[in-house]
C-alpha cells in the first residue's frame, strides 16, 4: 500500500477497507461447472430460486401449518438474500451471473408469494390491485435498471 495513502487514511482515522483482507489471501472457493461459476453468494441465489416452486406449492393450502412453512421459507430466502449481498461484498466474489440472478431471484420469489397471497380463499389476503402494483413496479425497475447499465451507468 502506497505510503502517502496510509498516512491519509491515518490521517482521515479512515480503517482499511475490505479489499486490503483480499490481498492478503482471504478468498473464497468456487467451482465452475458447465460453464457456471459457483461461488457460494451464487448457490444461495440459486437455492433461492428454487425455493419458489415449494412457496407457491405450500401457499396452495389454506390451512395454518402450511402458512407457517411458507412463512418459515420466505424468512429463510431473505436471510439467503441478505447472506449472498454479505459474502459477495466482504469477499469479493461476485460474479456478472449473481449481479443477474440476484435480482431476478428476488422478483421471482416476491411476485409467486404475491400472486399466491392474492389468490388464497381466506381473509384476510392481499387485494389483487395491490400485486398488481407491485409486480408493476418491480418489472418497470428492471427495465430502468437494463436501460442504465446498456447506457454504461
Amino acid at each position: 500500500m502506497d505510503v502517502g495513502l496510509r498516512r491519509l487514511r491515518a490521517y482521515l482515522k479512515i480503517k482499511p477497507s475490505r479489499q486490503s483482507h483480499l490481498q492478503r489471501g482471504r478468498s473464497i472457493q468456487s467451482a465452475k461447472v458447465f460453464g457456471v461459476t459457483f461461488t457460494a453468494p451464487n448457490v444461495l441465489t440459486f437455492l433461492r430460486i428454487a425455493s419458489m416452486p415449494l412457496l407457491v406449492y405450500l401457499l396452495m393450502f389454506p390451512g395454518p401449518m402450511p402458512s407457517a412453512i411458507a412463512a418459515g421459507v420466505f424468512f429463510l430466502a431473505t436471510i439467503t438474500d441478505f447472506l449472498d449481498g454479505y459474502i459477495a461484498r466482504s469477499y469479493g466474489s461476485g460474479t456478472n451471473l449473481g449481479k443477474f440472478l440476484d435480482p431476478l431471484a428476488d422478483k421471482l420469489v416476491v411476485t409467486a408469494v404475491l400472486i399466491m397471497l392474492a389468490a388464497m380463499p381466506r381473509m384476510p389476503r392481499v387485494p389483487s390491485w395491490m400485486v398488481v402494483v407491485l409486480v408493476s413496479r418491480e418489472i418497470l425497475v428492471t427495465g430502468l435498471r437494463a436501460v442504465a447499465a446498456s447506457r454504461g451507468h
